[in-house]
């Protein structure tokens, strides 16, 4: 049975939706938007590297660093079908530049896993504790998990180390 449960982040970050649907007036609102979107993040990553085959006590190293984990992902390889009938494995650093389009702006799953190089608050302590967290818009959080859940789930059974 694997450690990293995809269906787990995949609820995690629809939770995260639900909040941002039920509106964004107060700032626990927008906290528990970061933290759960980046969590739903974390567990995905880390689904997706025990899929591809990197052993869970290598997972467990990098703890909840967001970035660490996606330099894990950059040495992972995913199956993709190039033309109908042709597959091919390409490097799975594709996931940093998965679109995230939020109200009427977009930005790149890379960008919001490596956020705390532009400034954000970090995950999870800054977020969880202090003062108010330093992030990108609870909608591109929320919409950034889910992406980056489908973009796992996509690749599912058709990734390597």
């Amino acid at each position: 049975m694997p450690t990293y449960d995809l269906a787990f982040a995949r609820k995690v970050a629809d939770v995260a939706g639900c909040v941002v649907a039920g509106g964004l007036d107060d700032v626990q609102s927008r906290r528990v938007v970061a933290y759960l979107g980046r969590l739903s993040m974390e567990l995905a990553l880390k689904a997706f590297l025990e899929q591809a085959g990197l052993p869970v006590e290598n997972i467990r190293k990098h703890s909840h660093n967001l970035r660490a984990l996606l330099a894990e992902v950059d040495h992972c390889e995913v199956e993709i079908e190039i033309v109908p009938g042709v597959r091919r494995w390409v490097r799975g650093s594709r996931l940093r530049a998965l679109e995230v389009t939020f109200l009427s702006y977009a930005t790149t799953a890379g960008t919001l896993l490596e956020a705390e190089d532009y400034g954000a608050s970090q995950y999870p302590n800054e977020i969880r504790y202090g003062d108010v967290p330093k992030d990108f818009p609870p909608e591109a959080i929320a919409m950034g998990a889910s992406r980056i859940a489908d973009w796992v789930q996509s690749h599912w059974g058709a990734a390597r180390r």
